[in-house]
């Protein structure tokens, strides 16, 4: 098992989790592990760190039926293995966070080393500018990956849920969908002018409303990017809020087409 707060910052491990991840007792993994992710190759169809996204948002959100990793282990053993995370309520805050997540690793087999390309990019006689070139590929793919894997042509509208279990009849739920498109339409905008002038206290109020009321109207397909733009915050990494916005504003534009 492994540990996190909502945050995103790593809080512990069971003894089985710090030998996958390549140390001999938790002093070692807590000096050489800041992130898990760290040890996730890059492949398609696998989990992999993300430079501005957050990879257990994915898990959490995306529909997409991705939820393997392949870790990379001393002497270059590839592990692979089903990822699975479990949301806890803490009783009391660890560093201000209100939950926990449990992250353990289940259906591990060691890969064959077959796979030698995931290897040479790392290695030192690359010249520099095949590096920058293969760092750039990186970079554009994931990007792709993101709006590939989280951003959707349709987003389904579960009218029956909100009446069975709300009492919401569809006129009803679509006019607080209307409402909730207005008012982003506002907040995004604010949004925007409080990136520009580096006000985050104030952009994660507004962030922490909208959660809320996506979660209220049953539209998770907004959480993880508000998600992961909360947790940016908290963690003063700054450079993927703007990149975050842009794809909410797209999802927003999906939900206005799909209620029309």
């Amino acid at each position: 098992m492994i540990f996190y707060d909502e945050f995103g910052q790593l809080l512990g491990a069971d003894t089985e989790s710090i030998k996958l991840f390549g140390c001999n007792n938790i002093s070692e993994f807590k000096e050489k592990v800041s992130d898990i992710s760290d040890f996730f190759v890059n492949k398609d169809g696998y989990i992999h760190k993300f430079d501005h996204y957050s990879w257990i948002d994915f898990l959490n959100y995306s529909e997409e039926n991705i939820d393997k990793v392949l870790i990379k282990q001393k002497e270059n053993n590839i592990i692979e293995a089903k990822v699975t995370v479990k949301e806890i309520y803490n009783l009391i805050k660890i560093n201000d966070s209100e939950t926990t997540y449990m992250i353990d690793f289940i259906k591990k087999k060691i890969l064959p080393l077959e796979n030698e390309p995931l290897k040479k990019v790392e290695e030192n006689d690359i010249k520099q500018n095949d590096k920058e070139n293969v760092q750039e590929d990186k970079i554009n793919n994931e990007n792709k990956t993101i709006e590939q894997d989280i951003l959707k042509d349709k987003i389904e509208l579960d009218y029956n849920k909100m009446e069975n279990e709300y009492d919401i009849d569809k006129e009803l739920y679509q006019e607080l969908l209307n409402d909730f498109i207005s008012e982003s339409k506002i907040d995004l905008d604010l949004m925007s002018a409080y990136v520009v002038n580096n006000n985050y206290e104030s952009l994660l109020k507004i962030i922490s409303k909208l959660k809320s009321i996506c979660t209220n109207l049953n539209l998770k397909v907004f959480l993880p990017m508000l998600s992961s733009m909360e947790r940016n915050i908290r963690n003063k990494n700054y450079d993927g809020i703007e990149r975050l916005l842009d794809i909410y504003k797209k999802e927003l534009r999906i939900l206005i087409k799909n209620i029309r």
